[in-house]
């Protein structure tokens, strides 16, 4: 289906009636340079989308504190200096025939210090609470693949409701090109006094309402451009350039090794099955809360006013520290039996989650096939539908039939345009609803 109509503002002529456009400017052409296609459509959302940035620093910040809990197991270097005022004390020392004057405290006291920590991981905490963060990154990288997953989805739906909406123009631009022949016919006929006035005056409303959902037509053609607009991320007054599709319709769909496909890889089950992971490895990091905390430290001070009876400045130490918490009223107990519970609610969450991807796969491939049957009665019925009417036409010219047939003809031929319009965008979306389900692909 080859498509071109562009709105811009000003005003449609129709049968001596003016019909305002939309501001907006929507062009659907498959010739014209510079039209956007469908894949740079998804890459523009995607580039602008704020859900796929926030995921993205949502992912940032989850490998983050992966290295946060990595360094938490890291030695420490700490260095520390302090210089005092204060009161000067000091007394005399008698030494022979002399007097020794001995410093006791300063009047300025310089000091510096560096200490070293390392915490010993006997019993795996830093380790385990490493293993909780990495999970975590995995769980935020698979929000990110589903908000890319969602933008394409909805970019793709909108791409095609711009489509949608153009050919629903396209459609009552022709009923109403028809409506004007056949008032074109019926002024005639009366003017030769082979038909009433009232075959006028009826081609004449018939024209008018046609006139209306044209003025329909329009107005949804503009709220799409604007929807596009948005599902772009971009000014919904943006114009709107883009071409039109020529994929084939057909029902053949795998359902049952697409279902399977699914099940490893959508960000659900994977998720759930993190969260299993992590139930478990937080079972093992709650008992570990009342165990002993062991570290090295080591530390080297220098006083630069070193007095009194010891002229030595520089200071060493090292040793080890041991925090046993014996008991914490149940503390820790309550927390093993929340990991637990939570780990066992994972498990059956992994389950719900494969049941409910399998029942979208395979009701989004049955819509599928359903879309392109329909697709194809649609077919069928605009051929009968156009036969109808060039019999009606013969028919009401050779003055064997009533205007009124030709009216009905016409509107049978709208209504079927309309359907094979509709019917043919409902499989597209339903193509997009299926490749939603298994992760969100573009087609092809």
């Amino acid at each position: 289906m080859r498509l071109f109509v562009s709105l811009m503002v000003g005003t449609i002529l129709l049968a001596g009636s003016a019909i305002a456009a939309p501001e907006a400017t929507v062009i659907v052409s498959p010739d014209a340079e510079g039209m956007m296609t469908l894949d740079q459509a998804v890459e523009i959302a995607l580039k602008n989308s704020e859900t796929v940035a926030i995921n993205r620093e949502g992912l940032v910040s989850a490998h983050a504190k992966v290295r946060e809990v990595t360094a938490s197991g890291l030695p420490t270097v700490t260095v520390a200096g302090q210089v005092l005022r204060q009161k000067e004390v000091s007394f005399s020392l008698p030494m022979g025939d002399t007097v020794q004057e001995v410093t006791i405290s300063p009047k300025y006291s310089r000091v510096a210090q560096a200490s070293v920590n390392q915490i010993l991981d006997i019993f795996g905490l830093v380790r385990k609470a490493k293993q909780m963060a990495s999970i975590g990154e995995q769980i935020q990288a698979l929000n990110l693949a589903r908000s890319r997953s969602e933008v394409i989805f909805q970019t793709r739906a909108a791409y095609y409701n711009v489509l949608r909406a153009n050919g629903a123009v396209e459609v009552a631009t022709a009923a109403v090109r028809e409506a004007e022949e056949q008032l074109r016919l019926a002024r005639a006929f009366v003017g030769e006094g082979a038909s009433p006035k009232f075959d006028q005056t009826r081609a004449e409303v018939a024209l008018a309402d046609k006139q209306q959902s044209l003025i329909s037509a329009l107005n949804t053609l503009q709220l799409a451009g604007a929807a596009f607009n948005n599902a772009l991320a971009r000014p919904v007054d943006t114009p709107v350039t883009i071409t039109p599709l020529d994929d084939a319709v057909s029902r053949e769909v795998d359902i049952a090794g697409q279902t399977e496909k699914a099940l490893e890889s959508r960000p659900e089950i994977l998720q759930a099955g993190l969260g299993v992971k992590a139930g478990r490895v937080n079972v093992g990091l709650q008992k570990l809360g009342n165990k002993p905390t062991v570290a090295l430290t080591g530390a080297y001070s220098y006083n630069f006013t070193a007095s009194g009876f010891s002229t030595e400045k520089g200071n060493w130490n090292t040793g080890i520290g041991v925090s046993w918490p014996l008991w914490d009223s149940g503390s820790t107990r309550a927390k093993v039996d929340g990991a637990k519970a939570d780990a066992r609610a994972s498990e059956l969450q992994v389950e719900q989650a494969r049941r409910g991807v399998a029942l979208e796969v395979r009701n989004a491939g049955l819509q599928v096939q359903t879309a392109a049957d329909r697709y194809d009665v649609a077919l069928k019925v605009l051929d009968q539908a156009e036969e109808a009417l060039r019999l009606a036409r013969a028919r009401y010219q050779n003055g064997v039939s009533t205007q009124l047939e030709v009216i009905d003809a016409e509107a049978a031929l709208t209504a079927a345009q309309f359907n094979l319009n509709n019917s043919r965008y409902d499989y597209l979306q339903a193509r997009a609803d299926f490749d939603r389900a298994l992760m969100g692909r573009l087609s092809g």
